[in-house]
């Protein structure tokens, strides 16, 4: 399910334990090279994504989220690295809202 109501839009979003999974595409980030043609306009994009990532990636953990971030290439090579990185995530976020909800208490 994509998330479209949080800032970013995350490919997937577990709402409950406040965990966001982006997807970065390789193109979409430079990963690939510079095309050859129109290259400073291409410099420029895949330098503000990755800008624009940072800001998201801050404003979600500001409001008590944790943001994977994977590589569409890692996804493609390596889905089981891909999540156990969510899973630990996952985990991370359950064991610290409990321990919200006990010091809250």
């Amino acid at each position: 399910m994509q998330a479209r109501e949080h800032r970013g839009t995350p490919d997937f979003a577990f709402q409950r334990l406040r965990v966001a999974v982006f997807v970065d595409g390789d193109f979409w980030h430079g990963r690939l090279g510079v095309p050859r043609s129109n290259v400073a306009f291409w410099r420029s994009k895949f330098e503000r994504n990755r800008k624009r990532d940072e800001v998201v990636t801050a404003c979600l953990a500001e409001k008590g989220w944790a943001v994977v971030r994977v590589r569409e290439s890692e996804l493609v090579a390596d889905h089981g690295f891909v999540l156990r990185k969510i899973r630990d995530a996952l985990k991370w976020q359950s064991r610290w809202q409990r321990l919200e909800r006990r010091t809250a208490s």
